[in-house]
Order: C-alpha cells, then structure tokens, then sequence
C-alpha cells in the first residue's frame, strides 16, 4: 500500500518517552500526521527532480550589497525583516516604496 511514513511512525513512537500517557486516538493521529508529511515531502522531492533546478543554495544574507543593482535599501531591508508576511501583504504592494 505504500504507507511508509505510517510504517516508520510505531517504530518512533516505541522511542518517544511520553507515548505512554497518550490515547490510541492520538497515537493514530500521530501516525496518519507522520504518513501525510512523508507524502509531501516524496511529492516535494519529485518536483524538485522535475524542475532541475541548480544545487546551489542562496539566500538574502548572501546577496552582495556592495554591487549596485538599482535595489532600494529599504526596500531589501522590508524583505530581510519579513514583517510583510504577519500583514499578509506581497512585496508588489503600492503601500512599499519602489
């Protein structure tokens, strides 16, 4: 069937200290939890493969500043501090300076 997320999830449970004191029903839910992440990670890693994308891994702290690239200091400080994201707006709002 395939379940092999719900397959490894007794064998972690038998080394989680505090499974004891916890019902079947949350047990289980455990277990259905652990198989659909495991699910999303395989589809992940599919798209992933498909996609080709290049190993390199990148991030904001990485970027050189010192290379004028016509990117508003400001502006690239709002994306590092995410504060956008609790006011759920996209960086293509008006309400930033361009």
């Amino acid at each position: 069937m395939r379940l092999h997320g719900l397959a490894a999830a007794p064998e972690q449970q038998l080394t989680d200290r505090g499974i004891e004191a916890m019902r079947f029903e949350e047990r289980l839910a455990l277990m259905i939890q652990r198989e659909r992440a495991e699910r999303a990670n395989c589809r992940l890693a599919q798209r992933l493969r498909w996609a080709r994308l290049p190993k390199t891994a990148a991030c904001v702290e990485d970027l050189d500043t010192r290379t004028p690239r016509g990117i508003d200091p400001f502006t690239m400080a709002t994306v590092r501090d995410l504060s956008w994201i609790p006011k759920r707006r996209a960086m293509t709002d008006r309400s930033f300076p361009a």
